[in-house]
């Protein structure tokens, strides 16, 4: 229902929960948005960090940086565009 304007998020967790890991993937591939928390940030890594093996993410972000950059998305389409 969201269309272009979804962002998929995964913030720490414990565990490999494939349906949130594959959700990530999922929206990846369609071309949306994709951030992970970093393992620094994370009381558990292992949700984000399988996340970011499988390569289901377009940013790994500090937990106190995500705010600001899903403000930054949110507002700006061409913000979305990483190198």
């Amino acid at each position: 229902c969201y269309g272009a304007n979804i962002i998929g998020l995964l913030l720490t967790g414990m565990g490999k929960d494939g349906a949130c890991i594959e959700g990530l993937n999922q929206l990846k591939a369609a071309g949306k948005h994709t951030i992970i928390q970093d393992e620094a940030s994370s009381v558990m890594w292992g949700r984000p960090g399988a996340a970011a093996k499988l390569n289901a993410h377009k940013e790994i972000l500090l937990l106190d940086k995500i705010p600001a950059r899903l403000l930054q998305l949110l507002h700006s389409p061409k913000a979305a565009e990483v190198s």
